[in-house]
């Protein structure tokens, strides 16, 4: 975790190179116009982030989260609340390319993990591209309160998405969302 801290905080872009990093606090990110990279490495989830999520930014804007993998650790609760990435009231944010894993190694009988894969409320100029989303037991894309994906601004686009064993919601919007496109989605279960 103070790796990634300290990558963050000294350049925009943090590649992810192959390899396993295990995440057991988590991180935030100190500033807007940052990138997140990934090359082959996989972000494991500790159990004992409980609630938090891995990477967390408010009021940050300009983000990418790109082809990185996320997955959870042993020991990792069925239907631990928390997420991957949680960003609130960042603008102009992509999220694309992505697969988030809330498949409890080891496990075939309540499997699934994690409340939310990505939580994004109040985020305006949204997009959320080319992902997967695997095992997540609440809300794959954005949860909020487990009634919809938490999208909740204006601008969103969530496209070309899979969705696979998604036990609550896999999409959903608010009712004052404005301009959001939802389209090319696939879900299986």
């Amino acid at each position: 975790s103070a790796a990634f801290l300290a990558a963050l905080t000294a350049a925009d872009c943090v590649v992810v190179p192959i390899g396993n990093y295990l995440i057991s606090t988590q991180i935030t990110i100190p500033a807007a116009n940052k990138s997140l990279v990934g090359l082959g490495g996989t972000i494991v989830r500790s159990y004992l982030l409980t609630s938090s999520a891995v990477f967390t930014a408010t009021s940050k804007d300009n983000l990418t989260f790109d082809s990185l993998k996320f997955s959870v650790s042993t020991s990792t609760p069925h239907t631990v609340s928390g997420s991957f990435i949680n960003i609130d009231t960042c603008h102009f944010a992509i999220i694309k390319n992505c697969s988030f894993d809330g498949a409890i190694p080891g496990t075939t009988v309540n499997r699934e993990s994690l409340f939310s894969a990505v939580y994004t409320p109040s985020c305006n100029d949204l997009i959320i591209q080319g992902n997967q989303f695997k095992y997540i037991y609440g809300n794959s894309c954005g949860a909020n309160d487990g009634a919809g994906t938490g999208v909740n601004g204006k601008n969103v686009t969530i496209a070309n998405n899979v969705f696979f064993n998604t036990v609550d919601t896999g999409v959903g919007c608010y009712t004052n969302c404005q301009n959001v496109t939802i389209t090319g989605n696939v879900f299986d279960r």
